[in-house]
């Protein structure tokens, strides 16, 4: 058994435990192992299933190990009265009517005159010495024993060719057991042969179809002998084991690897199913079972019946039993590691755990036969099985096309056509009788398409929601029925940990557009989850806003000025700090008459500018000594409180109004500003923006989703912004408090937006509530699609981006890293392509570092000039700067792919020997790098 003993086992280990899960506690499975003579204590050793535990089993055969034995003949003799013993003392026990089997593996004969065994007389007194042997020495008085006690043999025999004797040939052991049973002499010692023979049996045995899988297993025979043309198996009568032919009389030929079902051992596998939803022992039992098969070792054993795929898709049905996580964390590191047959077989039985046919056929059965019913039409309907399958976890477009082609494709009938009406076990079903329920018939629709694929109740309510959404003539009434049956059954919220595939983008835009057939809660839950998803899709899209003038120091603006008593000149109003006092005075004192005329504006005109800090509208004298962000003198000496201001009725700019003088002109609050009043024209701006940047400067424009409360529209617009790849689930699990917080009704409404006041750099945005009517529009029902500016093909907002990251123009990311990307180290550079191609500033880091992280190591100097029209630039591999490459009047050179300046010529050697030998390349963008100092770390930024 050396040799044979290993592969064994596993496939013991394999064998039992998927046969106590068959049988659900039903069969006894007790283990004797057996050497020889010649080992002492170890000559038998047992293990039982009714004296001992399950995984005591299991530890017996994981030290079961072969001591080489003094001949090839071992002490099966003494195993098989031990055998004998058992049962008879099982059936004088309390059990008389108790049925037993016996599968003996083996690789060598029994003691006997014809294999010259050392060991046979041993063996002879042994057996004579135990009165409970009553099975005796005699091979044929063993047979006859057993034939009494009606206890079949099944042999599982290592490979003949395999087997050497200095005086036994090849069918000389085999065929020792043939006159006990059914002998295999198995193709190939390995764990999956010697396993897949076994359960071949043993399904067969139970009245189950076997199909051998295994490389090999299509070898697998029975091993039948002639003599003289009789048939030397069971049936064969001798005197004693002296009248046992030597092997040159008989005649080896193979039957096919069939075996007649035993009445006792037949067992209804389907009805597993049923007992696995309503017993919870057998369902752990189960569990248990798949633990230890769900290893590269054994994982094979549950390939060999369809039965423990559908125990699969039951156990993959419990979702909130944690032991699932465990189970499918295994299979998933298992499958890996199979290569070859052993791969294909796993895949395809899990594509079979999938096959729900018999279920179909059971519900079909029950019902009035040739009535109403549907089918499908012929036609061509592009999908697999998997799209299908993920119907329920992510309902994609192309999953809801190919689901509503199997809709559009559906044709009743009022009495079942011939051609669809046979139930036989080898066709396929393909009708939907009307009578079905209807939990049953959306679920078997797919059944269709792909015979025995079905939906779970979320795939099923997602086809009738699609009945429902698309109005099918046939459907829709029954789908609405089922839909509100099932109300508040289908989308388990108190198990979201459990099910996050309810909260996936597909789902949630599915199910906003079917709301109505939701709960109040899902339909509030969805609603809110649909703002959030739309609005992040619509964060990039362009709004424009109407606001107030932003004026330029440089221009004159109309003004209105006052005369200060002190300098004798007429000043702004903004400048002026009492009604008889100017600016100009308080700070310069003696010096302000000079410098009023130097910077003196004649009329009703002055150079203006808004403050940086709170945009208030003041004039400047001194326009040429501003180079730096303006700022009024509040907000530059940090005055506590707000700057004194003046709001404009007309275009709703704030003018800086130290004195009141601009408000006193107006006490009505009707003021209107110079601007408004002189050059109306002039007085408003359009601004153009995007969805996102205004609403993180307005979080008030929740309260037009829904979101009221102050607190509830910052968290919101926080929620939808700052944490932008926070999904779906997450926000329902950790921000739940944030969503659902408003009333339930969505869209803009006539009382939403009316006080909302909007902003945008700082200025109060015209007509706000006709904004807020656009937001709601966009994030609603806008199709939150554009054109790229590059290639001009219209994709998703999602799918644009800034061309620079600076500017508004929208272009796709495949544009960008073509354009970005152009620029390498030692080739040809248009200067232009360093630049963004529409604005012509310089690009971001960021923008960089996405499509082209080697231009961060490029040396710009800002104060170089590399654009002349009459030269070829490109970038020199030794300072990696732009240099002047070669004259126009040159053919460009395009093949250039180690361009090195003349400077760098000069100031080093050649490439080949500097920058190729002395550089080190950045692992990361290979961009080649020089070690000016300190450790030879590199990190790429």
């Amino acid at each position: 058994m050396g040799t044979y003993l290993p592969a064994l086992k596993a496939s013991l280990r394999q064998v039992f435990v998927v046969a106590k899960l068959l049988f659900h506690g039903r069969l006894m499975v007790h283990i004797v192992s057996y050497k020889d003579y010649c080992d002492g204590d170890n000559l038998l050793t047992t293990v039982s299933r009714r004296s001992g535990r399950n995984d005591a089993i299991v530890k017996f055969v994981d030290t079961l190990e072969a001591t080489g034995g003094g001949d090839n003949p071992e002490a099966v003799k003494t195993a098989l009265n031990h055998v004998i013993q058992t049962v008879d003392e099982i059936r004088a026990a309390g059990a008389p009517t108790s049925r037993a089997l016996v599968f003996l593996y083996t690789d060598a004969p029994p003691h006997h005159a014809m294999t010259q065994s050392s060991n046979m007389t041993k063996e002879i007194r042994a057996i004579e010495s135990n009165p409970k042997y009553r099975g005796g020495h005699d091979w044929f008085q063993i047979q006859r024993t057993l034939r009494t006690l009606d206890v079949p043999v099944y042999t599982f025999h290592s490979p003949v060719t395999t087997y050497h004797s200095r005086r036994v040939v090849k069918k000389q052991s085999p065929s020792f057991y043939a006159v006990l049973g059914p002998t295999v002499i198995l193709p190939a010692l390995t764990s999956d042969v010697i396993t897949e023979a076994s359960m071949g049996v043993l399904l067969q045995l139970m009245g189950q179809a076997f199909t051998p899988t295994t490389k090999g297993a299509s070898d697998f025979a029975v091993s039948t002998f002639q003599l003289n043309g009789q048939n030397f198996d069971p049936t064969y009568d001798a005197a004693d084991e002296s009248d046992m032919p030597c092997d040159s009389l008989l005649t080896l030929v193979n039957e096919p690897f069939e075996f007649a079902p035993l009445p006792y051992l037949k067992e209804d596998l389907d009805a597993l199913l049923p007992l696995f939803r309503r017993d919870m022992d057998f369902r752990n039992l189960v569990m248990k079972t798949f633990q230890v098969i769900f290893r590269p070792d054994n994982v094979l054993a549950v390939t060999y019946n369809p039965i423990f795929g559908k125990l699969w898709r039951l156990c993959c049905r419990q979702r909130l039993d944690p032991r699932l996580d465990d189970l499918t964390t295994q299979l998933a590191q298992c499958v890996p590691k199979l290569t070859g047959p052993a791969l294909a077989h796993v895949q395809t039985w899990l594509d079979e755990s999938y096959n729900d046919t018999q279920r179909i056929r059971e519900a079909i059965a029950t019902l009035e036969p040739n009535g109403p019913c549907f089918t499908l039409d012929s036609g061509t309907i592009s999908t697999s099985k998997d799209n299908l399958r993920s119907l329920a976890r992510a309902p994609t477009p192309g999953v809801l096309a190919s689901t509503q082609a199997i809709l559009t494709w559906i044709q009743y009938h009022d009495m079942t056509p011939p051609h669809v009406q046979s139930l036989d076990d080898d066709a396929d079903v393909k009708l939907l009788p009307v009578a079905l329920a209807d939990e049953d018939f959306f679920s078997f629709l797919p059944n269709l398409m792909f015979p025995g694929l079905t939906l779970s109740r979320r795939g099923a309510a997602i086809v009738a929601l699609v009945c429902c959404l698309s109005d099918h003539v046939h459907l829709r009434h029954r789908a609405e029925s089922y839909l509100k049956a099932i109300e508040g059954t289908w989308l388990p919220f108190e198990y979201a940990v459990e099910f996050p595939e309810i909260f996936s983008a597909e789902i949630v835009e599915l199910l906003y557009r079917g709301r109505a057939y939701l709960t109040p809660l899902e339909q509030h839950v969805y609603s809110k989850l649909f703002v959030i998803h739309r609005m992040r899709l619509a964060a990039t899209k362009q709004i424009e806003a109407t606001v107030g003038f932003t004026p330029k120091k440089d221009d004159f603006w109309p003004d209105r000025k006052a005369p200060c008593l002190t300098c004798g000149y007429d000043t702004s109003l903004s400048l002026m700090v009492s009604p008889i006092l100017c600016a100009m005075c308080v700070t310069y004192g003696g010096d302000a008459p000079a410098l009023q005329a130097n910077t003196f504006v004649a009329g009703n005109e002055s150079h203006m500018v808004a403050c940086h800090d709170c945009h208030g509208i003041y004039a400047v004298l001194q326009v040429a000594q501003l180079g730096t962000a303006a700022k009024c003198w509040f907000c530059r000496t940090n005055v506590p409180g707000p700057p004194p201001k003046t709001s404009c009725t007309g275009c709703l700019n704030e003018y800086i109004d130290p004195a009141g003088l601009y408000r006193s002109s107006a006490p009505d609050n009707s003021w209107l500003c110079p601007v408004c009043t002189d050059a109306p024209t002039r007085a408003k701006t359009t601004a153009t923006t995007t969805v996102q940047v205004l609403t993180m400067a307005n979080p008030d424009v929740a309260v037009v989703h829904g979101w009221t409360a102050e607190k509830t529209k910052d968290a919101f617009v926080e929620l939808v912004y700052h944490t932008p790849h926070d999904s779906m689930f997450k926000i329902f699990t950790q921000k739940r408090t944030v969503l659902v917080a408003g009333p339930t009704a969505n869209g803009f409404s006539s009382s939403q937006g009316a006080d909302v006041t909007i902003r945008f750099d700082g200025k109060i945005v015209h007509q706000a509530r006709q904004l807020c009517q656009s937001f709601s529009t966009i994030v609603l029902p806008d199709s939150l699609r554009d054109v790229c500016s590059m290639c001009f093909y219209e994709l998703p907002l999602v799918e644009l981006t800034s061309a620079c990251g600076r500017c508004l123009t929208k272009v796709c990311d495949p544009c960008l890293a073509k354009w970005y990307g152009a620029p390498k180290p030692g080739k040809l550079i248009v200067p232009a392509m360093l630049s963004c191609a529409f604005c012509r500033r310089p690009p971001t880091l960021g923008v960089l570092r996405k499509h082209n992280r080697e231009l961060l190591s490029l040396k710009v100097d800002k104060t170089a000039a590399f654009r002349d029209p009459n030269m070829h630039y490109g970038w020199c591999l030794g300072c990696f700067r732009i240099k002047g490459m070669i004259a126009r009047t040159n053919d460009s050179p395009i093949d250039e792919e180690a361009f090195v300046c003349g400077d760098c010529k000069t100031a080093h050697p050649t490439p080949d020997e500097w920058v190729f030998v002395a550089t080190k390349q950045c692992p990361n963008c290979h961009a080649p790098t020089e070690n000016h100092g300190g450790c030879d770390h590199v990190t790429c930024i």
